[in-house]
Parts: C-alpha cells; structure tokens; sequence
C-alpha cells in the first residue's frame, strides 16, 4: 500500500489515507471482533495470555475509531480547508480556531502502544492455526498503524502546522 506521496497536495493525501488506512482498518477491526469471539476456553488454557485480549482489543478499537473519525469529520476537512485558502488568490480565513496536531500525533503513539501489548500475548511456542491467524493480522495491523501514522506525522501534520501558522501570521 506504500506509495510515493512527495509534492502531493494535503487533500490527496488525506484521500489516500482514509481510503488505503482508516477503511480497511475499519475492515480488518470487525473481523478481528469476530475472531476474538471465536476463542474458547480450551484455547485460553492453552495460551493463558489470551484472557487479556478482548479486553485489549476494544479499549483499542474503541480509541483508534474515535481517532480516524476526528480525522475524517474535523482535522481532514479543516486541513483541506486552509491548503483552497493558501492556494487561492483570497486568503480570506475562516474564524477556526488554530487546531493542535501534537494530540494527533500522541494518539498514534497510543495506538502503537496497544498494539505493542496485544502482540505480546501472541509471543508464545505452538500456537495453533487459528490463534496464528489472529497473531498475523495484529501484527499487520500494527505495521499498517506504523506507516499509517508516519505518513500523518511527518508528512500532513508538520505541513498542516506550516500552513496554519502562514495562513495565521497575516491575520
């Protein structure tokens, strides 16, 4: 899914994240849900880690849910937003407050932090079929989160932050 994103505009960018990350993401966490349903206690006997997934699990799904969806309702749009008012002829500025990409970028550190924690579970010798499956897509997931965040990190934050102080400095 890597691509080459230099010299693209804001706007594609943030295109190309919701489409290639935030939904597949959303994707592969409803089939993750099923498949966290689907351990039993035999396979908690075998792997005692495992008790401590679900519990995991929602308390990050439930986090990098909100995450993409203040991405796609406010950051993304607010982004877009000031990149037409930068490029236009009239950089005539909306009453938006000045928003803080720094709490953006803590999140992803949130995010891998879990993510750190439910393949620690999996970190054990024989696991079965199912459970590897399970193991593999966290471990996707959280190769996906790392090139997810730093595409948001190093690429749209820091120009957001740029934009926003040229775009508030002539106020």
């Amino acid at each position: 899914m890597k691509k080459d994103l230099n010299g693209k505009s804001l706007e594609k960018i943030t295109k190309y994240i919701i489409k290639n990350y935030h939904d597949s993401n959303r994707k592969v966490l409803e089939k993750l849900k099923f498949m966290i349903n689907d351990i039993n206690d035999e396979d908690i006997k075998l792997y005692p880690k495992l008790q401590y997934l679900n519990e995991l699990f929602l308390q990050f799904k439930s986090e990098y849910l909100k995450h993409m969806e203040k991405e796609e309702l406010i950051t993304f749009p607010t982004i877009i937003k000031y990149e037409k008012i930068f490029k236009s002829d009239k950089k005539v500025l909306p009453n938006d407050i000045k928003l803080n990409y720094i709490e953006m970028k803590n999140e992803h550190d949130v995010f891998g932090s879990y993510l750190v924690s439910i393949n620690e579970l999996f970190k054990v010798e024989g696991l079965n079929k199912k459970i590897k499956k399970l193991a593999k897509m966290f471990y996707d997931i959280q190769e996906n989160n790392l090139y997810h965040a730093e595409l948001e990190n190093n690429i749209v934050y820091p120009s957001w932050n740029d934009l926003q102080n040229k775009l508030f400095s002539k106020k």
